[in-house]
């Protein structure tokens, strides 16, 4: 649970693993799953920024069509490079009046043609919220697909 201390987590790593985890799925539709990792450590749950990472990469391989790119990046960005994952599709995006409504509980698109609960955006953003980050959701940075980012605190990161 969250009441554990926060521990000592190598998100490089961590996203290492959660993308072998999805690469059948992945294989599967034909995506193409990119990593873009750098060195990155942080104080947090481990347990937690795996499902976080688990529900944004499960969303990306259900909502992009066959041949998709999806990139999975851990580093640094945001205005003061703050620690960051981001998830990237090239799939069908998701329109400006959605994209800070589908972080809320039981939200769909009304578009959508696969099935879920709505809940897998809610508790990736619930879960950025207990590590002190905010988890953003925009256009691919080729201006197709979604990005979904999570700007952790500077504080947050081991060794600054």
């Amino acid at each position: 649970p969250a009441t554990q201390a926060p521990q000592h987590v190598d998100m490089k790593a961590l996203c290492e693993s959660v993308l072998e985890d999805h690469l059948d799925a992945a294989l599967a539709k034909g995506i193409d799953f990119g990593l873009e990792a750098q060195p990155l450590r942080v104080w947090g749950h481990v347990w937690m920024l795996r499902e976080l990472l688990t529900n944004l990469l499960d969303n990306a391989c259900k909502y992009s069509p066959p041949g998709s790119i999806v990139t999975l990046r851990c580093g640094h960005g945001g205005s003061d490079s703050a620690p960051m994952l981001e998830v990237e599709d090239n799939g069908p995006g998701i329109a400006p009046e959605h994209r800070q409504r589908v972080l809320e509980r039981f939200y769909r698109v009304a578009e959508s043609a696969s099935v879920g609960n709505g809940l897998g955006l809610a508790i990736a953003n619930e879960i950025a919220r207990v590590h002190g980050g905010q988890l953003l959701v925009g256009v691919g940075r080729s201006g197709t697909g979604a990005r979904f980012t999570l700007l952790l605190l500077r504080e947050n990161e081991i060794g600054v």
